[in-house]
């Protein structure tokens, strides 16, 4: 009979992904994640696989979460139009501060690892279709609430915006200033009353 685990696997695995965003794949020891996740070597095989399955279901992780709230934002707001602002600026105004340092973890992983690994790329492509589907929902519905032009790509003013969101995440690990970060975001912006 299989003993029982004797950690939380949610906790271990939110330990892991603070390493892998922290110092990258590469970087990151087993030594480090076991370290940070406060299990045995033993524990972390048995139960998350190799290093690499450990970063895929970090990153898994981070996605649902990413995801999750950009649902809430973009699907919960009463005007469409506003929530897709709020978006756009919020992501400069998070890549002016301390977090923008770390930038944003699927950003780092698809500088770092998706040139030359081919799980880690297709999740991340999935990923990104998945966000892009959802802005192209939310533009549609700012078309029918009569705060985008009808005539408005939806599909390619998402993919525009999600690559500003990522470009505003880059500018942020650079260390960009507010002032350029906003004025990126509002350039962004003005593509929707163009």
């Amino acid at each position: 009979m299989a003993r029982p685990k004797e950690f939380d696997v949610d906790d271990a695995l939110g330990h892991a992904l603070e390493v892998f965003w922290q110092k990258g794949y590469d970087a990151t020891s087993v030594c480090d994640l076991v370290d940070a996740m406060g299990i045995q070597r033993a524990s972390i095989y048995g139960t998350f696989g190799d290093k690499h399955s450990l970063y895929l279901q970090a990153l898994t992780a981070y996605q649902a979460q990413a995801m999750a709230g950009l649902e809430q934002q973009l699907l919960g707001a009463e005007r469409a139009i506003e929530a897709l602002r709020s978006l756009v600026l919020g992501a400069a105004e998070t890549a002016a501060g301390r977090q923008g340092r770390r930038g944003c973890f699927c950003v780092n992983a698809n500088v770092e690892m998706a040139p030359h690994d081919d799980a880690v790329r297709e999740q991340l492509r999935h990923h990104g279709e998945r966000m892009e589907q959802l802005l192209a929902q939310t533009l549609d519905r700012a078309k029918a609430q009569g705060d985008l032009a009808a005539k408005a790509d939806s599909k390619q003013l998402a993919s525009f915006l999600f690559a500003a969101v990522i470009g505003l995440n880059v500018l942020g690990k650079q260390r960009a200033g507010k002032d350029r970060l906003l004025a990126v975001a509002n350039q962004a912006l003005a593509a929707l009353t163009a």
